[in-house]
């Protein structure tokens, strides 16, 4: 299926070809005076939105229309004389526009590549989702979380953890490099249909109360002895097990969410700390450069960018939520609080 999508209504005869073609269409049109001068010559179906002056998430709109009509093929035009008569709302919507195929075709490639192994771990985790609980019965331990990803700066302050009050939410890949350290994490959460079981070679990590989804490596699910809580449809991926936490650190109900370890760049020249299966390891990936968390740039993947992104997004939407970056490197999260781990800890809870 094919999605045009068009920049302005103009005179609206190439979307009207398009609408008697029965094809799929989205206008977007960022001034109410134009629609209402030209919405008499737009042939609407159902097979067409229209959006209207949109003050919203254009990103996470358009990543919606891609999720509802699986689009095989993405067409944009910008029509008549929009680029002229609106330069920035026009710069504006391209970067929305390249940023949410960006996601989408990420995500398909992804699906696609995993579809069977993702229904395979369903049937083979059934008997795990009857006999676990939804993430609604965990239970606030203070009035703060700490999210603890595995990107390299968390070697510079992990062992400040051992001071910390808060609950402790690991990622798979950094419990490891916790419990090395005399940590023990109240959750570890586990995402990726294809996870490496040996994240969870430490015995203890396979008796700390387990976050998953239904799709999860069954095979950890089968090594993990400890409860199990599941997430549901609700919980919606930016992609990665440190985006799945941030949201579920606002549905258990904390308005103040600590990041650890969440670099989303290559710090110091590595991707992962010490004491994670990854560590030392290079990989042959895309790169790109962000700002860093000093106002320099660093390097980063296009995939960790993308995480970045929806996280920054993701923010923007619950400004009733305090998110305080201790990871003390690595990307520069717009949104976010910088401080040291240290004074979080000493001074944050109050």
């Amino acid at each position: 299926m094919v999605l045009h999508i068009f920049f302005g209504m103009g005179d609206c005869k190439r979307i009207n070809q398009c609408a008697d073609k029965g094809e799929e269409i989205l206008v977007y049109e960022p001034y109410k005076a134009n629609f209402e001068n030209y919405k008499h010559l737009l042939k609407r179906n159902s097979k067409m939105k229209v959006l209207v002056e949109y003050k919203g998430e254009m990103v996470d709109y358009l990543l919606m229309v891609f999720d509802e009509k699986k689009p095989d093929e993405i067409f944009y035009e910008t029509l008549d004389k929009y680029e002229e008569s609106y330069p920035t709302e026009l710069l504006e919507f391209m970067k929305c526009f390249d940023d949410a195929t960006e996601i989408y075709q990420t995500n398909i490639t992804t699906e696609n590549r995993l579809d069977d192994i993702i229904k395979a771990n369903i049937e083979l985790n059934r008997k795990y989702i009857l006999l676990g609980k939804p993430i609604s019965n965990i239970q606030m331990k203070s009035d703060h979380v700490f999210i603890v990803s595995a990107g390299s700066s968390l070697d510079k302050n992990i062992k400040e953890l051992r001071n910390a009050s808060g609950m402790i939410l690991s990622t798979d890949t950094a419990a490891n490099a916790l419990i090395k350290n005399g940590i023990i994490p109240d959750y570890i959460i586990t995402i990726d249909a294809k996870k490496s079981p040996l994240h969870f070679k430490n015995k203890l990590t396979r008796r700390i109360p387990l976050i998953c989804r239904p799709y999860s490596n069954s095979e950890i699910l089968k090594m993990h002895k400890g409860k199990k809580y599941f997430l549901g449809d609700d919980i919606f991926s930016g992609g990665s097990v440190s985006t799945d936490a941030i949201h579920i650190a606002g549905i258990i109900g904390y308005r103040k969410i600590v990041f650890v370890g969440l670099d989303l760049a290559i710090t110091n020249d590595q991707f992962y700390a010490d004491n994670t299966l990854n560590y030392g390891k290079k990989f042959d990936l895309r790169l790109e450069v962000c700002k860093d968390c000093n106002g320099d740039t660093i390097e980063t993947t296009t995939e960790l960018n993308i995480y970045r992104k929806w996280i920054e997004r993701f923010i923007r939407q619950r400004k009733y939520i305090r998110y305080i970056d201790c990871t003390e490197g690595g990307a520069f999260i717009d949104g976010t609080t910088v401080m040291k781990l240290s004074d979080f800890i000493a001074n944050g809870t109050e």
